[in-house]
């Protein structure tokens, strides 16, 4: 039964008396343990360590959080896990929650590496000067090479000279290598960082023109620490509300008596942390707890009275802090350490993709690359086009003259374009280029950026094989219903994707199922990019009619025409010989949209 009370604790020896006052109190104790006066075992099998360390390892910390405060309010909260609370704040971007949370644990266990880690962090995000020493106080005791990394950092943001060589582990070497490269770069040494940044780039996993998450290093001293993507937490769940106890430590016996004498017949049940201690039914009833051979942490405190059917009544519920010198460990302190050993890993400071990008541009720009400078800040752009570093540079680079979204070409010349969307898709795309080979025909590809970051190889044969690669978009959405940034996101991370590929840079781009918009329009302006589109559409036919495709595609195709398929199906690869051997019966060159326009006219709608 949950109810609103208060559970009077005091300390013997005359301390002043301490009153927690609580919101809910719930206890399900079987009467038979009760009667017994055996505690329960809840303790030694639950999977509460597991479940806390599963929901952080899938980066799931809100939830994490939610888990951490239903255990604690059951079975109270010690340094360990008040640690990991602290890891889950900082996972989902609450510095200023972590803070508070490793600064309570510090009251528990003054010598906490994780907690003394978590706040150099959070003062390094700040540029607070003692960022460094709080990392030099966790090393003492914590992960060595993690903590060491972070110190230097803090010392390279904070200005300090030389060049960091620093004895890290094996799965730290690339965070190394940036600090190296970078060090270098701000020394005016290019030639000795750039191989260095390309080494830390190839290491890098996963999407490799979008940030990842975590705790990123930045290399700018005006923002050094880049947090974790922030996640919504469900409210009420507040490090206030986790760390809420009596004000005072305790640190002797703690009186607990219920506010109500048992009626006749019924007893009243002591339990700490869920665990029940003595059951007494003699008035008055008062239990003293010893709290000097207890844990160090938040204890939950229950006083339990039972009617003479067996039946649970009031529960007065209350919270204390015990934090005693020489404290025994808590009951699930190695289960909940051994997640916290896993959890340094989720802390780790890792190097940013743009960051990384960024220190490589400058050090190519300085050795005369300009190839290499421009590879690189594109990459730059693509994960953040709103990086006022590289934006206005890139932009004027790129920039083209305005030119509206082409429909056709005017012209009286016997010259089409085919163009193919979607893909690249092995098994589809090299047949697609044998076909067009096999007839001397070129083609234009308007590939997704995802796909091609996945597939380089194949992009890069279709540009040696002389077809034309251009964007059309990095992850397919309906682009007129996004907001200017994420527009620019799918062009310049397709940008990106394809000049890996390729070594060149696309002019045209084409919008996932045609959704064009002014806005579209103007951010491919923006960036020296034309919207192409379509004369002739084929799509619903290379769904349901190949052969109706054919006499499609052949009979409606005119002069400047640009003619639309897919990179992705095997109706259109079946199909593509007919309409090329059709084309070319009635006379048609079939051409690149960069010939179409270039050679044959002007484009139009």
């Amino acid at each position: 039964m949950a109810i609103d009370a208060r559970v009077a604790l005091r300390q013997a020896g005359g301390n002043r008396a301490a009153v927690g006052v609580v919101k809910r109190a719930t206890c399900r104790i079987l009467m038979l343990l009760c009667l017994l006066g055996v505690g329960p075992t809840v303790q030694a099998q639950s999977p509460a360590p597991r479940v806390v360390a599963t929901l952080l390892e899938q980066g799931r910390a809100a939830e994490a959080i939610v888990a951490i405060h239903e255990w604690a309010d059951q079975r109270g909260i010690d340094a360990n896990l008040g640690n990991l609370y602290g890891v889950a704040r900082l996972m989902v971007g609450d510095m200023a929650g972590a803070r508070e949370a490793f600064t309570k644990t510090l009251v528990v266990e003054p010598d906490s590496a994780m907690a003394w880690y978590g706040l150099g962090l959070e003062a390094l995000q700040r540029r607070d000067a003692a960022a460094a020493g709080c990392f030099n106080k966790a090393g003492v005791r914590g992960d060595r090479g993690r903590c060491l990394l972070a110190g230097r950092y803090a010392e390279l943001m904070a200005g300090a000279r030389g060049v960091p060589d620093l004895p890290l582990p094996s799965d730290l070497l690339q965070q190394g290598l940036a600090l190296r490269a970078v060090a270098l770069v701000q020394q005016g040494r290019p030639a000795e960082a750039l191989p260095l940044l390309e080494q830390a780039l190839a290491g890098q996993v996963g999407e490799p023109f979008q940030e990842r998450d975590g705790l990123l290093m930045s290399f700018d001293a005006t923002r050094p620490l880049r947090p974790f993507l922030p996640k919504r937490v469900s409210a009420g769940y507040t490090v206030g509300s986790l760390w809420t106890a009596a004000p005072q430590p305790a640190n002797g016996f703690v009186e607990m008596r219920p506010k109500a004498n048992p009626e006749p017949g019924g007893f009243v049940a002591y339990k700490v942390d869920g665990e029940t201690l003595c059951v007494s039914n003699s008035a008055p009833s008062v239990y003293q707890w010893d709290c000097r051979k207890a844990w160090n942490g938040i204890h939950t405190l229950e006083v339990v009275l039972y009617d003479s059917g067996g039946s649970e009544g009031s529960v007065w519920r209350g919270r204390v802090l015990v934090a005693n010198p020489e404290a025994p460990v808590s009951p699930l302190g190695r289960e909940w350490r051994r997640v916290l050993d896993g959890a340094w890993r989720l802390v780790t400071l890792q190097v940013g993709r743009a960051a990384l990008n960024l220190a490589a541009y400058e050090a190519a720009k300085a050795a005369g690359d300009v190839a290499g400078a421009r590879r690189y800040v594109e990459t730059v752009a693509a994960i953040n086009p709103d990086d006022a570093r590289v934006r206005g540079w890139l932009q004027s680079q790129m920039r083209a003259p305005s030119q509206r979204p082409i429909w056709r070409v005017a012209t009286d010349a016997s010259a089409v374009a085919i163009t193919f969307d979607d893909g690249p898709v092995p098994g589809i795309t090299d047949k697609l280029l044998a076909a067009l080979q096999s007839q001397g025909a070129r083609a234009t590809f308007f590939v997704i950026g995802r796909h091609a970051a996945a597939r380089p190889e194949l992009v890069r044969r279709l540009y040696e094989a002389g077809m034309q690669v251009e964007n059309h978009s990095y992850s397919h959405p309906n682009v007129s219903r996004l907001g200017r940034l994420d527009v620019e996101r799918e062009m310049l991370r397709t940008n990106a994707a394809i000049r890996t590929a390729t070594g060149g840079r696309p002019r045209y781009f084409r919008p996932p199922g045609g959704n064009l918009s002014p806005e579209v329009t103007a951010v491919a302006e923006a960036w020296g990019m034309v919207p192409c589109m379509w004369t002739v559409n084929g799509e619903k036919l290379e769904r349901t009619d190949p052969a109706g495709l054919v006499r499609h595609i052949v009979e409606g195709s005119k002069p400047g025409s640009i003619i639309l398929l897919h990179n992705g199906r095997q109706s259109t690869v079946d199909a593509l010989p007919a309409i090329l051997k059709g084309l070319r019966a009635r006379g048609f060159s079939m051409v690149t949209v960069d010939e179409l326009v270039g050679r044959y006219g002007a484009a139009r709608r």
